[in-house]
C-alpha cells in the first residue's frame, strides 16, 4: 500500500507536465502555462490520504485545504496593493521582515 504512495505522485507529476508540452504545441506557451500552474499536488495528497486513512480523513483534508484559498488570496491582493503604492523594495522588505518576525 506505501508503495502506491509513491507511485502515483511519480507517475502524475510527468503526465502534467506532458499535458503542458501538448498545450504548449498546440495552443501557445501561455496555455502551457496554465496547465503546468494547475495545483496538482492536493488531489495527489487528498487520493494518498483516503487510500491510507479513509474517506472521511480525506474529506477532512480536502476541506482543510479549500479553506485557507480566500484568506490566500486576500493576501496576495492586499500584498500587490500596498507594493504597488509604497514600491517594490519598501513591500519586499516588510515581507522579508514580516517572514523574519514569524520564524523567531
Amino acid at each position: 500500500m506505501d508503495g502506491l504512495l509513491v507511485i502515483i505522485p511519480a507517475a502524475v507529476a510527468p503526465l502534467v507536465m506532458y499535458a503542458a508540452l501538448r498545450a504548449q504545441r498546440r495552443l501557445g506557451a501561455s496555455a502551457a502555462g496554465w496547465v503546468a500552474a494547475v495545483p496538482t499536488t492536493i488531489p495527489i495528497a487528498v487520493l494518498a490520504v483516503g487510500i491510507q486513512s479513509g474517506s472521511q480523513v480525506a474529506a477532512l483534508v480536502t476541506l482543510t485545504a479549500a479553506a485557507h484559498v480566500p484568506a490566500q488570496i486576500l493576501f496576495a491582493v492586499s500584498f500587490a496593493a500596498v507594493m504597488k503604492r509604497s514600491g517594490i523594495v519598501l513591500g519586499f522588505t516588510v515581507g522579508t521582515l514580516c517572514s523574519w518576525q514569524r520564524r523567531r
